[in-house]
């Protein structure tokens, strides 16, 4: 069973501020708070995505998915389909600006740096969290994992205590309380739901997390 539509929200949260047609809170303003909450669980919701990004010969830099939120994992697919994970490059590590196969990556502002710049053609395999979809036509239904009935009422609740606080009404700080309570459980679940998520498999052995001893001890750092 999905999550209530656009519109059911909107009707929920209206019902609750007890203005069943548009007059003190408009319909926009509700949306606005409705989209607010799902961004916000979205930010604890751990909702897997992959990614595959080809990658030209001299390319450093990779984008982020415009859905990104944050990185789980890296790996490098080659011309010959064998997969190597990356391992991530601690800041401050003196950037390989050598022409070579990936072995590393730094996560930058504007996405993925490689390391070192790959010398041939290929494709990044991201796994990573992503941000759930906003909510913009009134059919259109959150993509937020869990019980529908209990994220339908986290977002009529966050949305509620919004509109209330623009109204200056204190009782906007339960309903928020409520939202924070609900919130903070929806995040435990999400965490234990998603502990053993791990999608990228490699043909080649695993080099451990963040070791700048692997990369070293095969002469791709300094």
């Amino acid at each position: 069973m999905p999550s209530s539509s656009l519109s059911a929200l909107r009707s929920l949260v209206r019902s609750e501020l007890q203005e069943p047609q548009a007059a003190f809170w408009s319909d926009s303003e509700i949306n606005q708070y409705i989209n607010e909450a799902v961004q916000d669980l979205g930010r604890v919701a751990r909702i897997a995505a992959r990614a595959q990004v080809s990658v030209s010969a001299g390319q450093a830099l990779v984008s982020y998915p415009s859905d990104f939120q944050a990185l789980r994992d890296v790996a490098w697919l080659d011309l010959t389909n064998a997969l190597w994970p990356l391992a991530r490059i601690r800041r401050g590590v003196e950037p390989d600006t050598s022409s070579a196969t990936p072995t590393g990556f730094i996560p930058d502002v504007g996405g993925i740096r490689l390391w070192p710049t790959p010398s041939a053609g290929g494709s990044l395999i991201l796994a990573y969290w992503r941000r759930p979809a906003r909510l913009s036509a009134d059919t259109d239904t959150s993509d937020l994992p869990g019980d529908p009935g209990e994220i339908d009422r986290m977002i009529v609740d966050y949305a509620v205590a919004r509109a209330r606080r623009k109204d200056d009404d204190p009782a906007w700080v339960a309903y928020y309380q409520t939202y924070q309570m609900a919130r903070a459980e929806y995040r435990s679940q999400r965490m234990l739901a998603t502990a053993q998520v791990w999608d990228v498999q490699s043909s080649q052995p695993m080099p451990p997390p963040d070791s700048i001893a692997w990369i070293r001890a095969r002469g791709y750092a300094p």
